[in-house]
């Protein structure tokens, strides 16, 4: 998949955000940080060995660094992307997997210090190396917490739901197989 049309795209939502935030008095930019623990990493390790019984992947962990960033605009509406975290295993067998979303979210509730929000993103995996062939478009639900002042430095927590898919290659003796890396995630990060 050629990665410009996506790249592309998530520049023009991004400055068409920054537009009608400018003149609806939005929140402006901000970017998150984080580690992301990951459930369902190991799906996709059994299912590569199942497909290959004499092949033993090994991961290198279910924490992997995120980085996000989102326009607010007025009415705790906001728009924005992230990249990660990559998932990667070496052994017999070896590969890489990159998640890219855009998405949408929605601030549903604000103090000083602390914000509520949920959010829905399009989800891509880029994937390369053995016995995966190509990541499937999904879509992800996350519930989270940002606590800080709204122009300053804080932190946060999100729990996400994913259902984007990698393919794991058919051999002989075994059908494709469709594996979820990341079902759910739980993300600690740095808001800046």
């Amino acid at each position: 998949m050629n990665v410009r049309p996506l790249a592309l795209a998530a520049t023009l939502v991004l400055a068409a955000a920054a537009a009608h935030a400018q003149d609806e008095g939005g929140g402006g930019g901000r970017f998150h940080v984080g580690l992301n623990f990951v459930s369902g990493v190991s799906d996709l390790d059994d299912k590569i060995e199942q497909n290959n019984p004499s092949v033993q992947s090994s991961r290198l962990s279910r924490v992997g660094l995120a980085f996000s960033g989102y326009w607010l605009m007025g009415g705790g509406f906001g728009v924005g992307g992230g990249i990660g975290p990559a998932f990667a295993a070496t052994g017999d067998a070896s590969y890489t997997i990159v998640p890219v979303s855009l998405g949408a979210r929605w601030q549903f509730v604000r103090t000083d210090s602390v914000a509520g929000y949920a959010g829905l993103a399009v989800e891509k995996y880029f994937v390369s190396g053995d016995f995966v062939d190509g990541g499937s478009a999904g879509a992800a639900l996350a519930l989270g917490l940002e606590f800080g002042k709204p122009r300053g430095l804080g932190w946060g927590l999100e729990l996400s739901a994913h259902s984007a898919s990698v393919k794991v290659t058919a051999t002989p003796f075994h059908a494709e197989q469709t594996a979820k890396p990341a079902k759910a995630q739980l993300a600690v990060f740095f808001l800046f």
